[in-house]
């Protein structure tokens, strides 16, 4: 009985752990450098707005692609998202 206690906690120890390092290691804010507007024309050369256009409003979202395991294979369900007004989440 000590000993599966000694391993639920040394488990439990490495767990906490690895999701402080994981935790630690996501970048938070802008970086240095970062530009408001994106340039995607290195990607999308044919994508430009015509002239005289100009840029209306941004929109900041989170998003996923949902999918389901039928024991053979991975089926695509849907894509999950939300738009929001700002970087703070404000619907």
């Amino acid at each position: 009985m000590r000993n599966i206690k000694v391993k639920l906690v040394a488990g439990i120890m490495v767990l906490l752990a690895v999701t402080g390092l994981a935790l630690a290691s996501i970048r938070r804010g802008p970086a240095s450098g970062y530009k408001r507007t994106p340039s995607l024309l290195l990607v999308f050369d044919g994508l430009r707005a015509s002239a005289g256009n100009e840029l209306a409003f941004y929109l900041y979202s989170l998003a996923v692609e949902a999918y389901e395991w039928d024991d053979a294979v991975w089926e695509r369900v849907e894509p999950v998202g939300m738009l929001f007004a700002d970087r703070s989440r404000n619907r």
